[in-house]
């Protein structure tokens, strides 16, 4: 899969969540640190609802505390991103890096670059990636 230049992938592994073989990825992208479970869209996955597949992940990763969830679709993968808002012991923090009153409007920036960088991928995994 192709990456963004301005994207450094930290972690990159196969796992198995409620029987599904998916990708994890942990990544830091503009100082924020961000998470990506890449499930193919031709398992079960698909037939879930969004409201599934953040508690299937949040379950199955043990994830506790205030989590940001953008869920992305297409024919061949279903993106489930998810940002630890209240992380504190990073340098990467998005409660860190920014004051309170600026962070919804960093949470929709962060949101709008997932949702365009899940299309790019998918562009590119289409053949139909333009190059600038």
């Amino acid at each position: 899969m192709n990456r963004d230049e301005d994207t450094h992938v930290l972690i990159s592994t196969i796992l198995d969540i409620a029987g599904e073989e998916c990708t994890l990825e942990k990544w830091i992208w503009d100082g924020i640190e961000g998470n990506s479970v890449i499930f193919s869209a031709f398992g079960d996955m698909a037939n879930r609802v969004d409201d599934e597949l953040r508690s299937v992940v949040s379950s199955a990763l043990d994830l506790m505390g205030d989590w940001d969830f953008t869920i992305t679709r297409n024919e061949k993968n279903i993106f489930v991103n998810f940002f630890d808002l209240n992380q504190n012991d990073s340098d990467f923090s998005l409660q860190n890096s920014v004051t309170q009153e600026e962070l919804p409007s960093r949470r929709e920036r962060v949101n709008d670059y997932v949702r365009e960088k899940n299309q790019r991928t998918l562009n590119e995994s289409d053949g139909s990636a333009s190059k600038s």
